[in-house]
């Protein structure tokens, strides 16, 4: 590792040197190619350290909707009377005399 190192520092110390005596434009196109190379060197390293990722398909329930019929004009069975039938209740006869009401 040592030896990369000062293999760096070596190209470092060249392209400054070639720097110094180069004109503005030069030395723009230099910095330029330093910049994206270490962009390129950090991308490189966090692509190294960033942790690996799986994907896992997961199966999700969809609840569905149940169409359910319900009427609204229709009476209830609880509601309907022996009259709303058509039955006649046991005890009661028409036909029958009725007793004269009392003043």
């Amino acid at each position: 590792m040592p030896d990369a190192l000062t293999d760096i520092q070596r190209a470092l110390k060249t392209i400054r040197l070639a720097s110094i005596k180069a004109d503005w434009q030069r030395k723009l196109d230099i910095l330029l190619l330093m910049m994206s190379t270490s962009q390129s060197v950090i991308a490189h390293a966090r692509k190294l350290t960033e942790p690996e990722r799986k994907q896992v398909k997961q199966t999700v329930v969809v609840p569905k909707t149940q169409v359910v019929k319900r009427y609204v004009n229709m009476p209830s069975k609880a509601t309907q009377t022996a009259t709303d039938t058509g039955q006649t209740k046991p005890g009661t006869d028409t036909t029958a005399a009725k007793e004269p009401l009392v003043n």
